[in-house]
């Protein structure tokens, strides 16, 4: 009499448990799948069938390795199956891990998996919870993206090196103290810019960040590319995994040579005055001590004390005058470093606005005139067709632009590094990234002897490279390019010159063509946005020089540019 109920009672609360079950699994905001111990599906979700494409009755008895696992991972999935079985482990259960998952027209998104077993009548099954987690990369990218122009944008080196003491991060600041680029850095052992007498130094320095220790202005010698030793203040913290395993290290360096010699030079002249006023202070002990009945002497004496009283007298104000001299230049100093700190917050905040805000708008503007051309293709007339392509063009211009313009800013913030270079080899690597310009255009382009100089070479081969590339591109129908690079020198100063026989430019034009946006030719035969002469004039004028152009139309054109010969990093 009592069982009966008791029985009619658990079957309807095992229903109830079981359709609330349903009701979450329907509901759930992440997919679910089930899989028995062979890998075979037998449960799929409505979120699964949103994420991956399939419909329940599309998947379910399928193997799930031939559903949603990309082909370079389902041996690795059957294997870890198979293991589980036979030995109950699973290092990748009961975690969130990311893998790449297949969807139904083969496209892979980047997925957030989380695999519980269970045991249901001697049999295992497997329940994931599957979300997708791709909006996460490109956060990370885009957080990336800003971090490298951080990075990039201050004039410190900023390196980072793993427990082996590889270069592994580079960036512009580096580049400018040691006159290594990224490219001749990373990979390369720290010894390369550690003087072999400071190793040691270094190996204790590394002990204590690898210890968790965080060094912060240790002041020590490093050496540049060219040989020279610099003084550095450093500052090294250990970089670690995510279990906080130290695993690298990064490190912060600036160079303070400059600060190093003014207070070598000052100690100096603090010394010698403090010579200077003992042997005053000999001379008068003496001078007290002797017999004044000895008029000569005293007569002598007085007059040696005279000779070094005066001395030391001038001495004092030309040490005053020079300290002060030493405090304003610490102070302009100051000041210029403040600019050039505003300035280039202005020119990175300039650079992401570039980079995102203006050109997101243009990518819009161009994806629906795309798209509204394409679904009125067939109700558009040719007139209203050419004025979606003017805009489109116009939008796509506009972009070219933003480009250049950004492109410019990075060059101009980024600090000058004079060095030695060879501008024989510099024409070579121009000739050779232009070659298959020169190659289609059947051009001749020619050097006589070019000498080696002091100068940035970066900003020296962009010079080269806009000004050659343009003989190329601004040529006469039909006839081959003709191009010659040639240099002279005085006392002074280098004279480079760069000549072709190209279609020429008009008198009235010959200084406007150096202003940005400059151009001559809105034809689509010579595209451009016209920013690459405004790089050559800044380029020039900041190695001291000037560039002009001397032409003549349907005979050529002839560039010339100066690079002053005392340039110098101070």
């Amino acid at each position: 009499m009592i069982s009966k109920p008791f029985h009619i009672s658990a079957k309807e609360d095992l229903k109830e448990i079981n359709e609330q079950i349903q009701i979450i699994f329907k509901h759930a905001p992440a997919g679910i799948i089930v899989i028995d111990e062979e890998g075979i599906i037998h449960q799929w979700n409505p979120k699964a069938e949103i994420l991956f494409g399939w419909e329940a009755k599309e998947v379910v008895g399928k193997f799930l390795h031939n559903v949603i696992i990309p082909m370079q991972y389902r041996e690795a999935h059957q294997k870890g199956m198979k293991r589980f079985l036979q030995t109950g482990e699973g290092p990748v259960l009961n975690k969130a891990i990311l893998l790449p998952a297949l969807k139904k027209d083969h496209s892979e998104f980047d997925a957030e998996i989380t695999i519980s077993p269970t045991r249901i009548q001697q049999k295992y099954f497997f329940i994931g919870f599957i979300s997708d987690v791709t909006y996460r990369r490109y956060q990370l990218d885009e957080n990336k993206a800003r971090l490298i122009a951080m990075v990039n944008s201050t004039d410190d080196g900023i390196i980072g090196k793993n427990l082996k003491g590889e270069i592994q991060l580079w960036n512009n600041g580096a580049e400018n103290i040691f006159g290594y680029t990224a490219k001749e850095a990373i990979g390369q052992d720290i010894s390369l810019i550690i003087p072999e007498e400071y190793l040691s130094e270094e190996r204790k320095i590394i002990q204590k960040v690898q210890a968790g220790e965080k060094i912060t202005h240790y002041e020590t010698v490093r050496k540049r590319k060219d040989g020279r030793k610099i003084d550095v203040s450093l500052t090294l913290s250990p970089i670690n995994d995510n279990g906080q395993k130290v695993t690298g290290i990064a490190m912060i360096l600036r160079d303070i040579s400059e600060k190093k010699r003014i207070e070598k030079d000052l100690a100096e002249k603090a010394n010698y005055m403090e010579k200077r006023m003992m042997d005053f202070m000999e001379v008068l002990l003496k001078f007290t001590l002797m017999d004044f009945s000895a008029k000569a002497t005293i007569g002598d004496k007085g007059d040696e004390l005279d000779a070094i009283a005066l001395g030391l007298n001038t001495l004092s104000e030309e040490l005053e005058a020079e300290i002060k001299r030493r405090k304003n230049y610490e102070k302009q100093l100051e000041i210029k470093s403040k600019q050039l700190e505003i300035s280039n917050k202005d020119l990175e905040y300039f650079a992401y606005i570039a980079s995102h805000d203006l050109q997101e708008p243009l990518r819009m503007i161009s994806s629906f005139l795309q798209l509204l051309e394409k679904k009125l293709k067939n109700k558009l007339d040719p007139e209203a067709k050419e004025y979606i392509d003017f805009a489109v063009d116009g939008s796509k211009r506009m972009k070219n632009m933003i480009n250049d313009l950004l492109s410019y800013s990075r060059l101009i913030s980024k600090k000058t590094q004079f060095e030695k270079i060879n501008i024989n080899q510099i024409f070579k690597e121009v000739v050779l990234d232009l070659s298959e310009k020169i190659k289609e255009t059947e051009a001749k382009v020619n050097s006589s002897s070019l000498p080696e100089i002091i100068a940035d070479k970066v900003k020296i081969n962009r010079i080269f490279q806009n000004l050659i590339s343009n003989s190329l591109k601004f040529l006469r129908k039909g006839v081959p390019p003709e191009i010659t690079v040639d240099c002279k020198e005085n006392a002074e100063e280098y004279l480079f010159s760069i000549k072709d026989n190209g279609i020429g430019i008009k008198k009235e034009y010959c200084e406007k063509i150096f202003l940005l946006f400059q151009r001559l030719n809105r034809n689509n035969n010579f595209p451009g946005t016209g920013i690459g002469l405004a790089e050559c004039k800044k380029i020039v004028e900041l190695h001291g020089g000037k560039i002009w152009v001397e032409s003549e139309i349907d005979k050529g054109s002839a560039f010339y540019f100066t690079i002053n010969k005392k340039l110098n990093n101070n």
